[in-house]
C-alpha cells in the first residue's frame, strides 16, 4: 500500500493584521493563508517551515487567536474568516502539534475582521464589516466545545470594529473590552458578572487618535505594585498611545493655565483625563499614560512580551520597520530600543521582492527572544536576540505564493521545482543540504511581472518559459549567481550548454528581467510596462530575458 506523506508545503501569509497568533505554551505559529490555516513552528531546528493547513473555511481568513481551557488545559484554535464564520479546532496530540475541528459558530452577516479571547473566562469577542460586535462563551469539554451567544455590541452606524481586546480586571472578576476601528476613538466595555448579567455596558469612551484605530493590545504592568493594566492602541495616524486602568480614583494635575510663560498663548497639544467607572462594586480610572511616536507610516500591530521579567511593546508598521519600545527604568519614559525591517523610499508601494509595503504583523515568541512579521507580500521575516552581543540578527523565514498557483514544473533531472502564480510571480524551490539536515525552501524568484501567470515549463537545465494574461510567452536564461547558489546549498550541479549570463536585473518600467549589459527594450514594451516593478532593478537574483510574442 502507498503511504504518502507531506514534504514540503509552501504558502504566503494572509494581509490582514489579525491574521496570525503565536501560542505562548506550544511554541506553534499559525496565520491565515488563503482560505486555509497554516501550522508554523519558528522555533523548528531543522527549519521545515510549514508542516500543516487547517481546511475549512470558505473565504479568506482574516483573524487568528489561540486559547486554552481553563479546566483541562486542551489547547484550541480560533479562526474566523470572510466567509461569516468563527471555527473552533481541538488540539490532537502527536509529534506535532495538530488540530481537528470542533465546532462552527454561526451569526454574523458580513466579513469577520478581528477576534479576542479571555483564555480563564472562556470568552471570545468577534468583530465584523456587520457593525457588530459578539461575545460568545466556549464551554470546553473532553469531547469538544460547545458555545453560546451572549450579548451582541452594535457599532454601525458609529463604526466598524477593526481591533479588539479582552481582558480580566481581577481574578474571577469583571471583564474589560476595548473595541475600535474605523474612527479614532477607542470604546471600552465592562462585564461586571460573567455567570448573572451578560450584557456588556459602555463605561468610557477614549479620544486622542487622529485617525482609525489598528490594534489593541492589554497587559499587566509589571512595574505596578496594584495589578494595574495597560492598554496599547496602535492607529493609522502614525502614533501609539498608552493607557492605563487602575483601581481608586485619580486626581490629575489642573492643566498650565494661559500665564504659563512657556506655553505662552498657545492650546496644548496633549491633554489628560481620567475616566471613572465602577465594576463589581470597585471604581476604576482609565487614564492616558504615554504617546509613543517614530513611525513615519500606518501601525498595524501592537504585541506585548509574554515574558514575565520584561515589560517591552512590539509596533509593525507600513514603514517597513518593527520597533520594541520599552520604558526607562530611570524616567519612566517610553522609549524605542530596538528597530529592525528595511529603509526604503516606497513606503506604502508593493514589490514581490521582499517586504517593501510595510510590515502588517510582528509577534514575539513565546520566550521573548524571538520577534517575526510578515510583509505585504506574504512572506514571514524572522529576529532572534543575540545576549551575547546584545543586538538582534535576522534568520531564516518563510515565504509562498499568495494568491492561486497556476503551474508547477520540475527540473528535468528534478534538480528544483518551479511554480508560477496568479501573483505575478515565478519562484524556485530546492532542497537546502547541511550538516546532514535537508529542508526545502524558496530560493529565489525568477520572474516577478506585471500580469498575472497562468503556466511554467522547463526547456532544459537551465531553461524555463512562462505564460501571462498579456499574451506574451517569455523565456529565461538561468544566471551565473542562481547556479552557484544551487550547486553550494543543494550540492546540484547544472550541465547547461553555453555560458550562463553573469547576472540579470529588473529594468525600470519593464515587465521582464534582462542579462546585465543586454541592450535596453524597446519602447513597446516600455509601454505597456506596469508601475510595480518600479525599484526591483536592485535585483540580481532572477533570470535573464527573451520574449515571444504571441498572436
Amino acid at each position: 500500500m502507498v503511504s504518502i506523506t507531506s514534504d514540503y508545503i509552501s504558502v504566503g501569509g494572509n494581509r490582514h493584521p489579525a491574521a496570525a497568533d503565536w501560542d505562548v505554551q506550544s511554541g506553534v505559529l499559525a496565520f491565515g493563508a488563503d482560505n486555509n490555516v497554516a501550522l508554523w513552528d519558528p522555533k523548528d531546528k531543522f527549519q521545515c517551515g510549514v508542516y500543516s493547513l487547517l481546511v475549512g473555511h470558505t473565504d479568506k481568513v482574516n483573524a487568528v487567536k489561540f486559547c486554552t481551557c481553563p479546566t483541562t488545559s486542551t489547547k484550541f484554535l480560533i479562526t474566523a474568516s470572510a466567509d461569516h464564520t468563527v471555527r473552533i479546532w481541538q488540539a490532537v496530540t502527536g509529534t506535532r502539534l495538530q488540530f481537528k475541528h470542533a465546532q462552527t459558530l454561526e451569526g454574523h452577516t458580513s466579513s469577520i475582521n478581528t477576534i479576542a479571547v479571555c483564555d480563564g473566562a472562556g470568552l471570545v469577542a468577534s468583530g465584523a464589516a456587520d457593525g457588530s460586535v459578539k461575545i460568545w462563551r466556549i464551554t470546553f469539554q473532553d469531547e469538544g466545545a460547545k458555545s453560546e451567544l451572549l450579548t451582541t455590541i452594535i457599532m454601525k452606524p458609529r463604526f466598524f470594529p477593526l481591533a479588539l481586546a479582552l481582558k480580566s480586571l481581577q481574578a474571577d472578576g469583571p471583564m474589560i473590552l476595548a473595541v475600535a476601528g474605523t474612527t479614532n476613538i477607542v470604546h471600552i466595555y465592562i462585564l461586571e458578572d460573567l455567570l448573572g448579567d451578560t450584557s456588556f455596558r459602555l463605561a468610557a469612551v477614549l479620544s486622542g487618535h487622529e485617525a482609525w484605530v489598528r490594534s489593541l493590545s492589554f497587559t499587566r504592568d509589571k512595574q505596578s505594585k496594584t495589578g494595574d493594566i495597560l492598554l496599547a492602541s496602535a492607529s493609522q495616524d502614525k502614533y501609539i498611545r498608552l493607557w492605563r486602568i487602575q483601581r481608586g480614583e485619580v486626581t490629575l494635575a489642573a492643566p498650565a493655565g494661559d500665564e504659563d510663560p512657556v506655553l505662552g498663548e498657545l492650546e496644548p497639544t496633549l491633554s489628560n483625563k481620567a475616566h471613572q467607572f465602577n465594576a463589581a462594586g470597585s471604581k476604576y480610572s482609565v487614564t492616558f499614560e504615554a504617546l509613543l511616536f517614530g513611525n513615519e507610516d500606518w501601525i498595524y500591530t501592537t504585541t506585548w512580551n509574554p515574558n514575565p521579567e520584561r515589560q517591552q511593546l512590539l509596533s509593525a508598521s507600513a514603514d517597513n520597520t518593527l520597533t520594541i519600545w520599552e520604558q526607562d527604568t530611570v524616567s519612566g519614559v517610553w522609549v524605542s530600543a530596538e528597530r529592525m525591517g528595511e529603509i526604503s523610499v516606497q513606503k506604502g508601494s508593493t514589490t514581490a521582492t521582499g517586504s517593501t509595503g510595510g510590515f502588517w504583523i510582528g509577534l514575539w515568541s513565546p520566550d521573548g527572544n524571538q520577534v517575526v512579521s510578515l510583509g505585504r507580500t506574504g512572506s514571514w521575516r524572522a529576529w532572534s536576540y543575540d545576549a551575547d552581543a546584545d543586538v538582534w540578527v535576522q534568520t531564516l523565514g518563510i515565504s509562498g505564493h499568495v494568491r492561486s498557483v497556476n503551474g508547477v514544473r520540475w527540473e528535468p533531472s528534478g534538480g528544483y521545482l518551479l511554480s508560477t502564480s496568479a501573483d505575478q510571480t515565478t519562484r524556485l524551490h530546492a532542497q537546502w543540504l547541511r550538516d546532514g539536515k535537508q529542508s526545502w525552501h524558496e530560493f529565489s524568484r525568477p520572474q516577478i511581472h506585471g500580469y498575472d501567470l497562468n503556466c511554467v515549463d522547463t526547456l532544459g537545465p537551465a531553461r524555463f518559459v512562462s505564460g501571462a494574461d498579456e499574451k506574451l510567452l517569455r523565456v529565461f536564461n538561468e544566471p551565473k549567481p542562481i547556479a552557484k547558489l544551487l550547486e553550494k546549498l543543494s550540492a546540484f550541479k547544472q550541465l547547461a550548454e553555453g555560458e550562463l549570463p553573469d547576472t540579470a536585473q529588473i529594468p525600470v518600467l519593464g515587465l521582464s528581467n534582462q542579462s546585465m549589459g543586454e541592450a535596453p527594450m524597446g519602447e513597446g514594451e516600455g509601454e505597456e510596462a506596469n508601475a510595480t516593478n518600479i525599484g526591483q532593478a536592485r535585483q540580481i537574483r532572477q533570470y535573464s530575458r527573451i520574449q515571444i510574442s504571441h498572436p
